[in-house]
């Protein structure tokens, strides 16, 4: 019974031809789509699930509320937690930090490169994570304080086929044995490194006994199963205070207490590494957060693709129900009662959904290593299917089959046989308005995306058109200046400016334009002591705003011919910030912990150190006369040339730093890679609106299919009393212009109401015009009518005989 059932649908699918054919165009892609969202969102929802215990692992956040009531939770905390609180808790079974070292010279022989992912761990750190080793002892590979644990691919990249327990590697300053091989983090891991280095007081970068600053260390914990977290957050919470004081004492001359009273709040919160990555951080991750509003995003317009070739395929069924209305008549009048033909239309609808389903693998398949080059991930389609992929796809196998199945099959199924076979439908005409709302939905969707694919590059394109403040043409920016002793940069910088082809020379503390300036904690000239306040910081030469092409508005610039070392210059956000705007200069400002007084001398324009989505914040840039290392420098030079200048600045580099690589990069192209997760997702959203608008012409296909069929005795008596195509034409469209035109009247506001909203999420942002949805109803409605044209076209050069004589 059931392969006669097979046979039959099979055979109805291959006798359909262009119907099968546009539903498995609708189906696939969004098969395609549809898996493509669940695997990416998937991957984001499943970071550091790898972990043995990662149930029981958390990382130490720091909550931190500042006295002018500015709050951060950093996704670090301070080192002294791990040696004068955490071991007191007997839930907890072991804890360990990390500390990312950036980029570090890596050097082996005559192999000499820049690496980054070097990060500085206590011995106990195998203990927490319990990582296979593919080499050494993990109790012991981090004891000695000159030993290095390093990743199977560093370790081929660096000793080849060499074993490389017992050898020696020198990074940055130091020589370092090797005693532990492990594979690299997966890609779905907050942690990443290359190279595990034993974190020693002499190695860090701040007093490891620091309580109260210094967040920059990852601290994670491995409890005891069944802890309550928040009950062991309150007890801690309950001896911070006493724990902190000491330190905070012979930091700022402050008991804890005092700096709780002057409206400060520190607490310590523990996050499930789990969740790390979806985590509410606002500073402080290793690996970039994932975000939660892009995965809703993502997976709404992935269900409303599936939705809408679902409702493709009931329009085009219930036209393609018209000619096999007859056959229906029959099976009944022979017997047939409608459960069996509803099972027979659900066959064929899951027949269908099949091969599409498999259309669509082979599809995403073949497309997936441009989309992970794209999102920059590692999804991979196998690994997907051999887990929970394979209970995805089924579902929604099995929810489309039923769903776009259903309908058609009860209407086709309820058919009376006796006025079937005299030619009459009955009430079929009577579901025309749900149809037609399916159809108005599906266009207002494609217009919704195509607004807001339109506003993304336009927004996208304001941001790298802006004025910057700072010239950033022709502006080269040097890494690992650190490697040039601070002494001999002035040197360094006038043989450089030795070629006329070189303009000026700055050493920098850090790069600017990807807003990952230090922050520095001050007080004010003509402020209470307490309000103690968070300002970014550069350092730098005195050539810096030359150099960068930054004027002074107000007072003069650093020089050599005055005793700068303890004077300042500000921006001018900051001058209106810290209401100094009448006379800034003279004001002053204090680090708490340097307590040096450091002197306003001038106000400098202001200028875009941080990405254009954040507003210009207060700056201060303090004068490095040589004393301090760099960690970059920008070079400006001629536009001539180009390729020999180069060349000249790499010759002299390696005069200066010869066990370092020259890398640089141009200022603008680094700051196109700041908005280059915007061109991503605008790109992603273009592919998706072409996408949906395409499964929407489809469903629009398949109604005036069901119209012109409907219609179809009508067309051939009006073509036989004389009517032109072209007035068929339009009496035929006069439906569908009201369907297109309700669909714009809802899109239109909503898409107004959306792109705002994500507009307002940036500083800086572009005023939504009516040409972005003028373009927007003109590309909907102008795609509409030609689908609509191909098809009644179609049915208006039939014979008109032919149609009079329909059955």
């Amino acid at each position: 019974m059931f392969k006669n059932k097979l046979i039959l649908a099979l055979r109805t699918i291959r006798k359909n031809t262009s119907q099968t054919f546009i539903n498995l165009i609708g189906l696939s892609l969004a098969f395609a789509i549809g898996l493509f969202a669940f695997q990416y969102i998937q991957d984001e929802l499943s970071f550091d699930t790898h972990h043995k215990y990662a149930d029981d692992i958390y990382k130490v956040s720091s909550f931190r509320v500042y006295s002018n009531g500015s709050e951060t939770n950093f996704a670090s905390s301070p080192a002294a937690l791990y040696t004068e609180l955490l071991p007191d808790y007997p839930e907890i079974v072991a804890s360990t930090r990390m500390h990312d070292l950036n980029e570090l010279t890596v050097r082996k022989g005559e192999t000499l490169l820049k690496e980054k992912d070097i990060f500085l761990a206590d011995s106990t750190f195998f203990t927490v994570f319990e990582l296979p080793m593919v080499q050494g002892n993990p109790l012991t590979a981090l004891k000695n304080p000159n030993s290095v644990v390093l990743t199977t691919e560093m370790a081929e990249k660096y000793f080849g086929n060499e074993n490389p327990m017992g050898k020696s590697v020198e990074i940055g300053n130091w020589l370092l044995t090797v005693t532990g091989i492990i594979e690299p983090a997966p890609s779905r891991s907050q942690m990443r490194y290359n190279f595990l280095v034993p974190l020693t007081q002499e190695r860090a970068p701040y007093d490891l006994s620091i309580w109260t600053a210094a967040f920059v260390y990852h601290t994670y914990v491995r409890m005891q199963p069944g802890v309550d977290i928040a009950s062991l957050e309150e007890r801690i919470a309950q001896v911070v205070p006493a724990k902190a004081s000491p330190s905070r004492q012979n930091l700022t001359g402050e008991t804890f207490e005092e700096f709780i009273a002057k409206g400060n709040i520190l607490r310590f919160e523990f996050a499930n590494i789990k969740d790390i990555h979806m985590g509410p951080f606002g500073a402080g991750l290793l690996k970039p957060a994932g975000d939660r509003t892009t995965l809703t995003i993502l997976g709404v317009i992935a269900l409303a693709i599936l939705v809408v070739s679902g409702i493709n395929f009931v329009n085009l069924s219930i036209a393609g129900a018209l000619p096999r209305a007859k056959d229906v008549g029959v099976k009944k009048s022979l017997g047939a009662n409608r459960g069996q033909l509803i099972q027979q239309f659900l066959l064929e609808t899951f027949i269908l959904c099949a091969i599409a389903m498999t259309i669509g693998l082979i599809l995403l398949s073949s497309i997936m290593p441009f989309l992970n080059e794209f999102v920059e991930k590692n999804l991979s389609l196998m690994e997907f299917m051999m887990g929970t992929g394979a209970i995805i796809t089924l579902l929604l196998l099995v929810i489309l089959s039923i769903g776009a199945g259903i309908f058609p099959a009860l209407l086709v199924s309820s058919f009376n046989p006796a006025l079937v076979l005299k030619g009459v439908l009955g009430n079929l005409s009577g579901k025309s308005r749900l149809r037609n709302a399916l159809v108005t939905v599906q266009f207002a969707v494609s217009t919704l995306l195509i607004i807001s694919t339109l506003t993304f590059y336009y927004q996208i394109g304001f941001m790298k058109s802006q004025n910057l403040g700072f010239n950033e043409d022709q502006l080269l920016s040097l890494k690992g200046v650190d490697a040039i002793d601070p002494g001999t940069f002035g040197t360094f910088k006038q043989q450089l400016k030795n070629n006329a082809q070189i303009r000026a020379v700055s050493g920098v503390s850090q790069e600017i334009g990807a807003g990952n300036l230090t922050g520095y904690s001050f007080y004010l000239a003509d402020k209470p002591a307490e309000e103690t306040i968070v300002v970014q910081t550069l350092f730098a030469d005195y050539e810096f705003l030359e150099t960068l092409g930054v004027g002074i508005v107000e007072g003069r610039a650093f020089s050599p011919e005055f005793a700068d070392s303890t004077r300042l210059l500000i921006n001018q956000e900051a001058a209106k910030r810290f209401e100094w705007t009448d006379d800034p200069v003279g004001k002053w400002a204090m680090n708490p912990f340097v307590k040096v007084q450091q002197d306003v001398i001038g106000v400098m324009n202001d200028f875009h150190f941080q990405p254009l989505d954040e507003a210009i914040n207060p700056l201060f840039y303090l004068l490095n006369n040589g004393e301090q290392q760099y960690n970059n420098a920008y070079v400006r030079i001629a536009p001539e040339d180009v390729p020999g200048t180069l060349a000249y600045i790499e010759t002299v580099w390696k005069q200066f730093a010869p066990n370092e690589p020259f890398l640089y990069s141009f200022t603008d192209q680094d700051l196109d890679l700041v908005y280059k997760s915007e061109e991503q997702s605008g790109t992603l959203l273009s592919f998706f609106a072409i996408i949906a608008i395409l499964i929407s012409g489809i469903g629009l296909f398949g109604l005036a299919s069901f119209v012109a069929e409907q219609r179809k005795k009508e067309i051939g008596i009006r073509k036989v009393l004389g009517a032109d195509t072209w007035s068929i034409l339009i009496l035929l469209s006069r439906s569908f212009i009201a369907i297109i035109t309700i669909a714009l009247l809802l899109a239109i506001p909503s898409g107004w109401y959306m792109m705002n909203e994500w507009l307002n999420g940036f500083a800086y942002h572009i005023e939504l015009g009516a040409d972005v949805f003028i373009i927007a109803g003109i590309s909907v409605v102008l795609f509409a009518l030609f689908t609509i044209s191909f098809r009644t076209i179609k049915m208006v050069n039939i014979n008109p005989i032919n149609s009079i004589k329909q059955d």
